[in-house]
Parts: structure tokens; sequence; C-alpha cells
């Protein structure tokens, strides 16, 4: 590997009051090639501020309408130079030593493009950060967890250029979990690397951050299970299946939306707990069987 091949993806839309800095998370890194920045029909001063930004590394496209962070992405790939790629949203940070984590990890398997290296993260909102995270996602075939649960983060994510388009790039068309749906799929052709130290800062602020829109989560959690149900169900069986489906069944009820049908079907095979939620859901008591059934969900999912 070059000493600067690493290009890296960060898209963004209306994100005047975050960009620069997450720009600068990207320059400070010390091993960096260019930074492809992908506006995504901003109608903000977010072009102006990157424009202004004095960084030989910046190239910037623009979308004149806005087509999604997915499609945002796909055009950054493409139009990237480097072997590998790397992801920022353009209202988080990377931390200052993460591609050299990063790369050391790549070093150990003599840079084998059909390598995933990730990490965790913390999350910040306001004065308080706490670190997040994720189940260990780590080894040669790691499809089985990726069926299971989601993970891991696109900021996180280093991956070569052969890889995502090995895998026909990324989905335009899911509405929310886009990397988990990513994973999934490059782990049907890569090895995983989990660093467990965190990469990057997630922020929490009250911008318009599409996880914590309940119904394009709900949507995209649907999508992607979905898509790969035939994979579920093979690999890791039925039951993972059924559980995947009482998740999205418990998430409608705690954020009060209507449960997909081919959701209720599942559940309504599922009888016991259907009857459960309707006898309980009768006693008031419909608070109490979510969180058992949540509990439940989440101990049979590790």
């Amino acid at each position: 590997m070059k000493k600067n091949n690493i290009s890296a993806i960060l898209t963004c839309y209306n994100r005047e009051p975050f960009i620069e800095k997450a720009i600068l998370s990207i320059i400070n890194q010390k091993k960096i090639s260019e930074i492809i920045v992908v506006d995504d029909g901003s109608t903000d001063n977010t072009v102006e501020i990157v424009r202004g930004m004095d960084s030989d590394l910046i190239k910037l496209f623009i979308s004149e309408k806005n087509l999604g962070a997915q499609t945002a992405r796909n055009r950054g790939i493409s139009e990237a130079k480097g072997e590998w790629i790397a992801f920022c949203d353009s209202d988080d940070e990377w931390l200052p030593d993460k591609l050299e984590r990063q790369i050391m990890e790549l070093e150990k398997v003599d840079f084998n493009p059909m390598t995933v290296v990730h990490g965790n993260t913390i999350v910040r909102k306001g004065i308080n950060k706490r670190i997040w995270k994720i189940p260990e996602t780590h080894g040669v075939n790691v499809m089985p967890l990726m069926l299971k649960r989601p993970a891991p983060f696109f900021q996180a994510m280093l991956v070569s250029k052969i890889a995502l388009e090995k895998i026909g790039m990324l989905d335009e068309n899911v509405p929310a979990y886009q990397e988990w749906e990513t994973a999934i799929r490059l782990s049907e052709i890569c090895s995983f690397v989990h660093i467990s130290a965190p990469l990057f800062i997630y922020n929490i602020h009250d911008g318009d951050m599409i996880s914590k829109n309940d119904k394009n989560s709900i949507e995209g959690y649907h999508y992607i299970i979905k898509k790969h149900r035939d994979k579920i169900i093979k690999i890791c069986g039925i039951n993972t299946w059924y559980l995947h489906n009482f998740k999205l069944f418990i998430l409608c009820e705690q954020k009060n939306i209507s449960v997909p049908q081919e959701v209720m079907s599942v559940v309504v095979k599922r009888k016991y707990l259907y009857y459960a939620a309707s006898f309980l859901g009768k006693l008031k008591k419909r608070q109490k069987l979510l969180r058992w059934l949540e509990n439940i969900v989440r101990l049979l999912c590790r």
C-alpha cells in the first residue's frame, strides 16, 4: 500500500453548522490522499463553507437535487482515486488516530482488499459523552452475526474500493440501517477486524438525523430483513427470522406506528406471543409485555 492511498467520502445536506469540523477531523489524519465531499442538494451555506476551506485534499461534487445519502456515497466511491474507502458523516468527527489504528490492522493482513476494519464510537450530546461498544464483529465468517443484528457503523468502516465494487456498490433504496445492509453483503466476501477502541465521535443534536426518524428506522429494518430473508433462514434458522419480526412488532408498538402486514402475519403465526400481547394489553400491562419481549429478543440474538 502506498503511504497515502485512502479516500475519505463525506456526504452532506444542509450541514452548515457542522461541516467544517467534520472535514477538519479528516484533514488532521496522518494518512489520507483525498476528501471526496458530495453535497446532496444543500440549500444553506454548506457548499460555500466547503469551498472556503484551505486544503488541496478536498474535492467537491455537487448534486442539483437531494437524492439521498446512499446515492451520494456511491457518487463519492465512483469518484475516489484511493484503493481504500473510509466514510464520515457530515455532522460527526473522526478521532485523530482513527486511520492510523486501522492501517496497523491492515498491515497484519498484508492489506488484503477483502478486509473490513471497523470499531466503536464515542456518543456526544452537548457536554455529555459515553463510549458505544457495538457487539463484537470480528473474524473470517461474520455473516451469521450480521444476519442477526445491525453492525457496524459507516463512519468507522475502512474498506477497499474493490470490495465495494464486488458487492455492486451501496443499495440506494434502503431507507435506514444502511451500513447494516452494506455490511451483510460485504460479509459474504470479506473478513472483519473489530477494533475495540472508539474511532469517531457520533454527535447527537437537534438536526435532521435519520436515525431519530422512527418511521424510517422501522421501514429500513423491515426492508433489510425482507431483502435478506432467505439468507437469514438458511444460515441462522427460522427462529432468527421470527425474532427479527418480533423486534419490529415491538418497535412499532413502542413508537405507536402501524405494524407492517407481513410482520403481523409472522407474529400471528406464533400465537402464544400474539395472544399474550392482546391479553396483557387488556390488563393495561402493555409496556410490561413489550419490555419482556424486548429482553427475550436481546437474549436470543446474542
